[in-house]
């Protein structure tokens, strides 16, 4: 009996120094992402993400919920929003803008499961289609190179399905081991995922419990690579799950603040509070495609401020972000970071 404690006691202490030994590995700063632009928003507004389109910017600013599109220098060209659950519209407090491709735009609209293609013309945005969802309870997706719409879903045959830019199913990819749109509240959490493309390569981003999943891709599907939480994790109780009866409510903040893929790097930015330190605060974690840990990169803006989120990369692969305001300043400033090694 003394033997086999002894020799659990040795698995926990080298579990522990593994984990110990990986935190410390990636907590080294390996480069910096400095500033090398900024651009003030026209009409301000708050954004997690922008996506490159054919003239400059689009956001889904989260004051107001309303899809704007910017020029390049941050000129505001037009502005969509329109509340409720006919074609076109959404509720604003469940939505998510997906991705662009080229003059394309589309939104999640996940209270009714849809995805809504938009298109620009002549600077202004045009509600053009609505794509219903039936695989599944609509949770995020994206817009890969090709203009194809992946779709993360909860509560379907697949957690993950790939469409036309017109809409068709083209296949549904890694089998669903829960097929009950009833699901746990943790379930229905970690369903919540960004996905990333590159290449040949994706990585799913569950935002709210700092998982990223990993995968290669080819014409029979989504091969997992390598799962990963990045380390050190700085606000580790960042939401709280309540439920009485069939009632689920959430409350906190993503675990995540955004992420860019530059290059062959995915950058993720994590939620901090005021028992980090200012070096902390300006850290963002970095990851080969292929799940390889690369360490802590530094932001250095040129006012001194605080990275607050990462909204995604510019057409030349500079690191878009967002830092934190101090008062209320009316503006909204798109900062361009260059990675340096």
């Amino acid at each position: 009996m003394k033997k086999q404690c002894k020799i659990l006691s040795l698995a926990v202490l080298t579990v522990f120094l593994l984990f110990f030994t990986a935190c410390k590995t990636g907590d080294h700063v390996r480069g910096h992402l400095v500033e090398v632009k900024r651009i003030t928003l026209e009409g301000g507004g708050e954004f997690n993400r922008l996506y490159s389109w054919e003239g400059g910017y689009a956001g889904l600013d989260w004051t107001d919920a309303s899809l704007r599109i910017f020029t390049r220098d941050g000129r505001l060209l037009d502005r969509y929003s329109k509340e409720g659950s006919g074609p076109g519209e959404y509720n604003k407090n469940r939505v998510q803008l997906m991705g662009v491709d080229k003059n394309r735009i589309y939104l999640a609209a996940l209270d009714k499961s849809a995805v809504l293609a938009f298109e620009v013309k002549s600077g202004k945005i045009l509600f053009r289609d609505e794509y219903p969802v039936n695989e599944g309870s609509l949770r995020g997706g994206a817009v890969d190179p090709d203009g194809h719409i992946w779709l993360a879903l909860q509560g379907g045959a697949y957690d993950v399905a790939e469409l036309s830019p017109e809409g068709e199913m083209i296949k549904g990819y890694l089998p669903a081991e829960e097929k009950e749109r009833a699901m746990s509240p943790e379930k229905l959490i970690k369903s919540m995922k960004w996905i990333a493309f590159r290449g040949n390569k994706a990585v799913f981003i569950s935002f709210m419990t700092y998982e990223l999943h990993f995968y290669s891709r080819d014409e029979k599907g989504l091969h997992l690579i390598t799962e990963m939480i990045p380390c050190p994790v700085y606000v580790e109780n960042n939401y709280e799950i309540k439920t009485s009866g069939n009632s689920i409510s959430m409350t906190g903040r993503p675990g995540i603040n955004g992420y860019a893929v530059s290059g062959e790097t995915l950058f993720i930015k994590l939620l901090t509070d005021s028992e980090n330190t200012e070096e902390e605060k300006n850290q963002v974690h970095a990851f080969s495609l292929d799940g390889e840990d690369q360490g802590l990169f530094e932001c250095r803006l040129e006012g001194g401020e605080t990275v607050s989120t990462l909204a995604g990369v510019s057409p030349e692969g500079h690191v878009l972000a967002f830092f934190d305001k101090e008062g209320d300043k009316g503006e909204t400033v798109l900062c361009e970071l260059q990675v340096q090694k």
